[in-house]
């Protein structure tokens, strides 16, 4: 397929303009430091753009690991029950009944106390 001259000449005056265009810019940058600066700052702004989307979207995916390491995690809950009796006419705890610490303190220290564990 032949190209009309009116298509063949815009595009070859496009293409030698952007080249034009390119080979000054180049000049630019090497000669010029604060033209190099400039130019090197905004490249970095637009890796750094980049970099953080890619970043957030990462995170994101990996929260789907992350929630499934809580819920299991999160599966089993310390628990423990205690009957105080205090009927009598003396003051203070007559006898007591307990699920799963025996010394009476799971309310000072959790390490006694049984794991529930949680399904559905």
């Amino acid at each position: 397929m032949k190209l009309p001259p009116l298509i063949y000449n815009s595009i070859g005056k496009f293409l030698v303009f952007a080249a034009l265009e390119a080979v000054c810019l180049l000049l630019i940058v090497r000669n010029s430091t604060v033209q190099s600066s400039r130019v090197m700052e905004g490249v970095r702004t637009v890796q750094s753009f980049f970099w953080e989307k890619s970043s957030a979207i990462k995170n994101y995916t990996a929260l789907r690991g992350t929630n499934r390491d809580l819920i299991e995690e999160n599966a089993v809950i310390g628990l423990d029950f205690q009957i105080n009796d205090a009927m009598g006419h003396g003051v203070g705890r007559e006898a007591m009944i307990v699920w799963s610490d025996h010394t009476g303190n799971s309310f000072r220290f959790v390490d006694g106390m049984g794991d529930v564990y949680l399904s559905k």
